[in-house]
């Protein structure tokens, strides 16, 4: 999300360089941006190291270790105590374990949720920019703005994230080994709250008078970009949750983090330049995404409620 934010601040000051060296303003956001991406990637290749336990990155050449002997083992100990199963190595994901995990229903959810919710977010965040200059805002002055409400969203996110955790530990009262899996966790909620402010604000956004002041148009658009990725954010960490093997969560990972990149697909046809200056058919489409990804997300937390209710049934 920092990252995101900070994009935009950078593209509103490189379309300053527009004309610079025969490049224009565009031209200048993909080669400077392009540039920091690769920078950081050499970095990371550099400096940090291979696996949990293992401090000594390739820059050291094997001479010298982030972590001490102690230190190594309390990391390590620390990843088998989130998962026992990590203690085999070699994990391997067979055609048995990708089929087993696609044919979850709960999984297949998790993935149209993300899908659906972030189709809309998509179309919104990635017009944004032009949405504001329409407010009569200079496109550097569009761009920096649009980050406004992408640092936002650092604050809540975050605060959800926490929340969904120490909520049901304020719920339980205690953890023991036995029931963690059960008593902390519990992000179907706050995953459900997010989309919730998806449906409030797009609707909000959809029905803005248009002759409103442009600072008005633009506190309605950024309160509709606050919730940005956070129901995907807790989507991953919801369904994260549930998953019994490595194997199934590598799986699970990559179907949801799909599912998130072909909403950009998605989302990218549903504002069209013909729909301009009020997108009223963008709005409009956005807000039933939101809608449908709100009932798909009611429907999965009652599942998981009587998965719970069913189990703690049995054990009684």
């Amino acid at each position: 999300m920092f990252a995101g934010a900070t994009s935009s601040l950078i593209s509103a000051g490189l379309l300053k360089l527009d004309g610079k060296c025969g490049l224009a303003g565009w031209r200048w956001i993909f080669l400077v941006e392009g540039l920091i991406t690769i920078f950081a990637a050499i970095l990371f290749i550099m400096f940090i190291p291979k696996r949990a336990g293992d401090g000594s990155p390739l820059i050291s050449m094997g001479r010298w270790s982030y972590f001490s002997p102690r230190e190594k083992r309390i990391i390590i100990d620390r990843v088998l105590l989130d998962d026992p199963l990590k203690t085999r190595e070699h994990i391997k994901i067979t055609g048995r374990d990708i089929w087993k995990t696609v044919t979850q229903p709960t999984t297949l959810q998790h993935m149209f949720i993300t899908l659906v919710a972030m189709s809309g977010f998509q179309g919104l965040n990635t017009y944004t920019p032009s949405m504001i200059k329409s407010f009569g805002f200079s496109a550097v002055r569009a761009n920096a703005l649009a980050s406004v409400p992408v640092y936002a969203s650092i604050v809540w996110t975050t605060i959800l994230a926490y929340s969904s955790y120490v909520t049901r530990l304020l719920w339980w009262g205690k953890l023991d080994a036995d029931c963690c899996r059960d008593k902390i966790g519990h992000r179907g909620p706050f995953v459900l709250l997010c989309i919730t402010w998806n449906v409030i604000s797009y609707a909000c956004l959809r029905t803005s008078p248009t002759d409103a002041s442009s600072w008005h148009k633009y506190s309605v658009i950024a309160i509709a970009n606050v919730a940005y990725c956070s129901m995907h954010v807790l989507n991953v960490g919801w369904l994260s949750f549930y998953c019994k093997t490595p194997q199934e969560r590598s799986i699970s990972m990559a179907l949801i983090v799909m599912s998130a990149n072909l909403s950009g697909i998605s989302g990218a046809q549903i504002f069209r330049s013909s729909d301009a200056p009020l997108y009223i058919h963008g709005l409009t489409a956005i807000c039933a995404l939101a809608a449908a990804s709100w009932v798909q997300t009611l429907v999965l937390n009652l599942q998981y409620l009587f998965r719970r209710k069913k189990a703690q049934a049995g054990t009684v």
